[in-house]
Formats: structure tokens, sequence, C-alpha cells
């Protein structure tokens, strides 16, 4: 099984962009890593058909808090409004009939709280809308000493 994750990435990086856990780029995670029987292409290829005609998604900035076992983690927390709840209820359904499974799913479905991680290069503000234009498909190396993490590819949503 192949490991991937779902997300916009809110910084300019290529496709082919690969990072470690360090030097995430701006992100919000829409489907934290899971495994599926589908490779790369196959994934990008069903999603694509499965997101045809999605439209732009805005959003806003509700605030800042901590999260994580330690809560150490500074984030800031989006308003997860119909359109976006609607999108993450749509690509948990896709995933499921594909058969994936889910490395946190504590975390989706009822559980799932939009949020961007912090860094200190760029900071985001309460009430500043964001705009969800894309989703990218990452492939995640199936290690847990240092996994790096490659974009894959973007499908841009329509305005």
């Amino acid at each position: 099984m192949n490991k991937f994750g779902l997300a916009t990435i809110l910084e300019k990086v290529p496709v082919g962009y690969e990072f470690y856990e360090n030097n995430i780029p701006l992100h919000l995670t829409h489907i934290d890593s899971f495994q599926i029987d589908l490779d790369a292409e196959n994934l990008e290829l069903k999603l694509r058909r499965h997101l045809i005609g999605q439209k732009v998604i805005s959003t806003t900035i509700k605030g800042l808090a901590n999260y994580g076992p330690n809560k150490d983690i500074s984030v800031v927390e989006i308003d997860l409004n119909d359109n976006l709840k609607s999108f993450h209820s749509n690509l948990l359904t896709f995933l499921e009939a594909e058969g994936a499974v889910f490395k946190r799913p504590q975390f989706l479905g009822k559980n799932f709280k939009p949020h961007i991680t912090e860094t200190s290069q760029i900071k985001l503000f309460k009430n500043e809308i964001v705009n969800i234009v894309e989703i990218s498909i990452a492939y995640k190396e199936p290690i847990d000493i240092k996994p790096i993490t490659k974009i894959l590819s973007t499908i841009a949503f329509t305005s």
C-alpha cells in the first residue's frame, strides 16, 4: 500500500518539492496520512475526476490555538464553514470508497478541525480570508525515522 496525504499548500512550491517535518511549507491539511492500494497516477486520475467542478472555497482564520499532546504546537484555526465541511466529507467518502486506511482517523469527519501550523516566516491573522484554490497530493515515505514528503501533483479548483 502507498502512503499519501491531501493538503492545500499556501506557499508557492512546485510539484516535485520535497520536505521533511522541520521544513513543511505553510499548508492546510484536508486528510492526513492514509494508505491506499492505488499508485500515485491512479489516485490523481480518480481524484481529478471526483473533483471536477469543485469551486474555490473561501473561509476565515478563527484565531490562535495550541495543539499537540503537550499543547506546544502553535496553530491558527480555520472556520469550518459549510463549504469546507462538505469538501472534507466529500474527500473522506471518496477515499473510503477506494479502501483508504487512515493513520489518524480520530481527526477526521465530525472531529476534523481545520488549522494551519504557524511558522516564523509567515503570520496569519484573525478574520483573514483564506481561499482554498487547489489541493495537492503528497507522497509520504512509509518510514517513521525522518520521513520525507514529496508533492506529487496539484489539482486546481474552478473559480
